[in-house]
């Protein structure tokens, strides 16, 4: 028997009816009647932290100016999970996916060191994709499969340059980043969307929709991506003597020999 949370419809409340879609496993303004997910709210909160963490130590440490702009998409896809999650809202949901294929296809910019065939690509493909995402019918579907084939590309790349590079630390960061975020996409992401979004809000088993398996989700999306751009620093600057350290840091960062560390 379902109970009570699942027989009934989903909760109403501050920013009214949902627009956006789909709408996740967790029960809605259960929490608080101002943020509609509050758990899938509060876990997009560290992809912004890590996002500023980043520019911040990059700015810092004198990186080019393409991985500030990595980490900074990387702050916006967290801004667009909470406006999303927050409010779930058709704009709030634009937000956070436009944001995300934007991110992924700067990060492949940067990891292509932006040879002028794939800039040019991707200075075409990201405009026409985002007026494409307003008028497509099935914007969801569409906003996925071109999710998946840019991160697909983007995981290929980086395991041969790293692979290619034979530095152990690479290869680590790489393994984290492709594990962790695949891993969660696959063991977090998918279950999810087959046992709730499309499954009726009466019939979602009670285990599941207790287990907020898109907030543990924010969590693998904020480790693997902050592990890519480590990677992605450390293999562009290993020849002026960029190293990974945690001393005198929060997080691990990829310093060069005779810059200062700095929380």
């Amino acid at each position: 028997m379902p109970s009570s949370a699942q027989a009934s419809s989903p909760r109403l409340g501050y920013w009214g009816t949902p627009t956006g879609n789909p709408d996740w496993c967790e029960e809605n303004y259960v929490v608080s009647y101002y943020i509609a997910e509050f758990w899938n709210t509060l876990s997009s909160v560290p992809i912004v932290l890590a996002g500023l963490y980043g520019l911040r130590q990059s700015i810092r440490q004198g990186y080019g100016w393409q991985y500030s702009i990595s980490w900074a998409a990387l702050a916006v896809v967290g801004v667009g999970s909470v406006a999303f999650h927050g409010t779930l809202l058709f704009e709030g949901q634009a937000l956070d996916e436009l944001s995300m294929i934007w991110c992924v296809a700067i990060f492949l910019v940067v990891s292509l060191r932006r040879p002028p065939v794939t800039f040019a690509v991707c200075c075409l493909y990201l405009p026409a994709f985002t007026y494409s995402y307003f008028i497509a019918t099935e914007y969801f579907i569409f906003f996925v499969l071109s999710y998946i084939f840019i991160v697909g590309i983007l995981v290929v790349r980086s395991v041969l340059l790293a692979w290619g590079a034979k530095s152990k630390t690479m290869k680590v960061l790489v393994s984290i980043a492709g594990g962790i975020y695949v891993g969660g996409f696959a063991c977090l992401w998918l279950p999810e969307h087959f046992l709730c979004v499309l499954v009726e809000h009466s019939e979602r088993p009670a285990l599941v929709v207790s287990l907020q398996l898109h907030a543990w989700f924010h969590l693998t999306s904020t480790i693997g991506p902050y592990s890519y751009l480590l990677f992605a620093q450390l293999e562009r600057y290993q020849k002026q003597g960029a190293r990974l350290t945690t001393e005198g840091t929060i997080l691990p960062v990829v310093v060069m020999e005779g810059k200062t560390r700095t929380l």
